[in-house]
């Protein structure tokens, strides 16, 4: 990709991400962010159909760090601790740009989490109740990873008795 292209999608996205914790999506203008990335409305058009396809861009550039560094993706049965101890620690490494992209729509951010640990888990042959157990884990899992309530070690102890009690049985 041409350098000059590089950079400009660069100045978008950090206009982006700088307007973004300021701002719920919709309030972001796409004449707010030309200015702050110091462009014309013609260049941010070239590159993207409007500010929701530049979020989805950046919500996926993300997702694919965080997945490229979660090393324990494959432990949600052997090790929910090490499963959810890894989970915490790749958003947690992360914590301001998942924030700025997703504070408002952690409702997205989950549905994301757990559409990709779907596909990382089932197969087409998987049965009807793996199907609904890892709906279960999947679910619970991304939503206390992404809201914490309480302190982290406790929670992951609690999710790692339900975690083991569901798998079990």
């Amino acid at each position: 990709m041409d350098k000059r292209i590089i950079k400009t999608k660069k100045c978008i996205k950090e206009a982006f991400l700088t307007l973004r914790k300021k701002n719920d999506i919709d309030k972001i203008k796409v004449t707010d962010l030309c200015e702050l990335a110091i462009i014309n409305k013609t260049t941010f058009y070239k590159y993207y159909q409007d500010i929701y396809a530049l979020s989805d861009e950046m919500d996926d550039e993300i997702l694919d760090f965080v997945w490229g560094n979660f090393t324990d993706i494959g432990l949600l049965y052997e090790a929910p601790g090490r499963f959810l101890k890894g989970l915490y620690a790749v958003f947690e490494a992360h914590r301001e740009e998942v924030l700025a992209l997703f504070g408002d729509r952690m409702n997205v951010l989950v549905g994301k989490v757990e559409q990709r640990l779907r596909e990382h888990y089932l197969t087409t042959s998987s049965s009807p109740k793996e199907d609904i157990t890892l709906s279960f884990l999947i679910g619970g899992a991304t939503h206390i990873v992404m809201n914490p309530k309480y302190e982290k070690d406790a929670v992951i102890k609690v999710a790692v008795d339900i975690i083991s009690k569901v798998i079990h049985d």
